[in-house]
């Protein structure tokens, strides 16, 4: 079951970073401002924890549920913002991260 759930958690995240380099890169990069200043400031808190997350550190882990958190709010500001498709991928992806750690920390800790 914990296996799922990591499997399931890191294939958010990987769609999340997919998603905010797709979305800032090509389908809607800024126009007043380099394409790469958004990219980095949204992905290298994701890169940051990429390699805990892959070697399944608990601390990694559980800072990732907290930068899921940060980036599920940045979602629903888009959504409220009027960029609903983003918004909405955005949203999803880092529900689906934050509850499969949840379940993935509760039962490695048992």
């Amino acid at each position: 079951m914990r296996n799922i759930a990591w499997l399931v958690s890191l294939l958010a995240y990987l769609m999340l970073l997919a998603v905010l380099v797709a979305w800032n890169a090509w389908i809607d990069p800024p126009e007043k401002i380099p394409r790469i200043l958004p990219i980095l400031a949204l992905g290298l808190p994701l890169l940051m924890v990429l390699r805990g997350l892959l070697q399944k550190r608990r601390r990694s882990c559980q800072l990732s549920t907290l930068l899921a958190l940060v980036y599920f709010s940045l979602g629903l500001i888009d959504i409220a913002g009027g960029i609903l498709l983003y918004g909405w991928l955005q949203t999803i992806a880092a529900t689906v991260w934050f509850i499969g750690l949840l379940i993935y920390l509760k039962a490695s800790s048992s």
